[in-house]
């Protein structure tokens, strides 16, 4: 077991902190040192697990405040989570895209600074997810403070918080140890200016010493566009040169097409899966993807929709689940259409190692 994997169990400071590593290799923005120095939290020890996980699933966004705060008050915490399953035997990672102040006031609709009530971390654990990644333009919504108060919150919850909003060091990916093998994630922002390979390269260098299997989970892209910018591409071809094996996006509120450059294969987006958006068919649908580790490599896409219940994601019919595939096939690199019409896509750069897909019933 590496090291890093044991750190992420036992130090819940390797969040927050960043003065155990030298500024000048992980920051890429400009940001005040003195700001550096400061980003610490008094976060409460991760529990101690026993690995019994033999997948991995990943979710696009997830926001629980403003209308989806409100549902919650009116149906019960557990609402936007009782139409999907994640199994016990499964990791889930999904994107957190809020604060969690100490002091929690309700989000107006129509404003953008989301708070999210401490007591939604106990329906996110209970629905089965085991990671929340910070490294978004939300989680510093109230500021460090705020900040360090979410990475502390989730901590005692029993989930694991990795990334930061500003910040690129090797605290930021977190490894998730899935039977003999370890999976490197690491959470990245990239809305206001892209890590340069200087920045990246050290961290990664580690992360494949450390892990079997890097995945960089990125918020990046354009709001409401099912297609990637040119930015975009341009840093997924960089992560494939620095050897990430898999690429998953967040952050445009609808789902973007999938691209295999090299060996490494880019999912630009998965979509919401949570958010109380309504205003078009796009935003109401979603991937979920899962990762599972065995003879066989392959990405699964489970294709979801919160249109009958809003707020509660649904996988989808299997003819809806058809006709999205097809819509998906559309949008994305023509040489692996075959692979998505069947909802599972192989992962070139993992051939010694190797997910199995076991595809859901509907």
């Amino acid at each position: 077991m590496s090291i890093w994997y044991k750190l992420s169990l036992i130090c819940s400071l390797l969040i927050a902190f960043q003065f155990f590593w030298p500024i000048t290799s992980v920051s890429f923005l400009e940001i005040d040192e003195e700001v550096l120095g400061n980003l610490t939290s008094e976060q409460s020890p991760a529990p101690e697990l026993i690995n019994t996980k033999t997948n991995v699933y990943f979710f696009g966004d997830i926001m629980l405040a403003r209308d989806v705060e409100r549902r919650m008050r009116q149906s019960g915490v557990d609402f936007p989570f009782a139409q999907f399953s994640i199994p016990s035997t499964s990791y889930a990672v999904a994107n957190f895209e809020s604060a969690i102040p100490e002091t929690h006031v309700p989000t107006a609709n129509n404003t953008f600074r989301f708070s999210t009530p401490v007591a939604s971390l106990e329906a996110v654990a209970a629905a089965g997810f085991t990671h929340l990644g910070l490294a978004n333009n939300h989680t510093f919504d109230f500021g460090l403070a705020g900040y360090n108060h979410t990475v502390s919150a989730v901590w005692d919850r029993g989930l694991v918080p990795f990334g930061h909003p500003s910040v690129v060091s090797e605290p930021s990916y977190t490894v998730i140890e899935v039977d003999d093998k370890e999976v490197g994630v690491l959470a990245l922002h990239t809305l206001y200016s892209y890590p340069t390979k200087e920045t990246l390269a050290p961290v990664f260098q580690v992360m494949q010493e450390e892990t079997d299997i890097q995945v960089a989970y990125v918020h990046w892209g354009e709001e409401y566009v099912d297609t990637p910018t040119l930015a975009q591409r341009n840093f997924a071809k960089l992560l494939a040169e620095l050897g990430i094996d898999l690429v998953i996006g967040h952050h445009p509120h609808v789902v973007q097409g999938l691209e295999m450059i090299e060996n490494t294969l880019i999912v630009y987006s998965l979509g919401n899966f949570i958010f109380d958006q309504y205003f078009s068919l796009a935003v109401q649908q979603g991937l979920v993807t899962k990762l599972v580790l065995g003879e066989q490599n392959y990405l699964e896409i489970i294709p979801v929709s919160s249109l009958e219940t809003r707020n509660q994601p649904t996988q989808m019919s299997a003819q809806n689940k058809a006709e999205f595939l097809e819509y998906l096939a559309s949008i994305s690199d023509p040489s692996l259409k075959e692979s998505i019409l069947l909802g599972r896509v192989p992962l070139a750069s993992l051939l010694a190692i190797t997910p199995e897909v076991v595809i859901m019933t509907e």
